[in-house]
């Protein structure tokens, strides 16, 4: 049986999936692309099951009670497309701080981030192709 992959969340805030094993000075972890990262442990801030587990952490360590530390958030689940969360916190930033210089801009690229996400699950119906026999134009309207 294959190893369940999980998530890590480095130091820097990154993070990436993969099968992980450790050594008592290192990680490694194995990514579905056949890649293997080998990292120091103190590269690794908290491995979980899934993304889900991550920003769970990611929002347990923060203090959150200055603005900043909302955006900070926001900011972070924007680079991991946790979208519900970010505006979640784009609104406790608000509700302390509503003259945040950071909140218009954040904002901004909530609406921007949902009308892409919005636009890359849009498909289209199903267009048929007509020969020239089967359209009609009155053109003498």
């Amino acid at each position: 049986m294959a190893e369940q992959p999980h998530w890590l969340l480095l130091s820097n805030g990154q993070v990436l999936q993969g099968v992980v094993s450790s050594t008592p000075d290192r990680t490694i972890v194995n990514l579905q692309n056949g890649a293997e990262i080998r990292l120091s442990s103190s590269q690794v801030s908290f491995v979980g099951q899934s993304l889900e587990e991550i920003y769970l952490f990611q929002r347990a360590r923060k203090v959150r009670v200055r603005a900043i530390e909302h955006l900070e958030i926001a900011d972070w689940c924007f680079n991991h497309k946790l979208l519900t969360h970010a505006e979640t916190h784009l609104t406790q930033a608000f509700e302390l701080e509503p003259d945040h210089p950071g909140l218009d801009i954040r904002q901004r690229r909530l609406v921007l981030l949902r009308s892409q996400t919005l636009a890359s699950n849009f498909k289209p119906a199903v267009q048929r192709e007509f020969s020239s026999g089967e359209i009609q134009v009155d053109v003498e309207k």
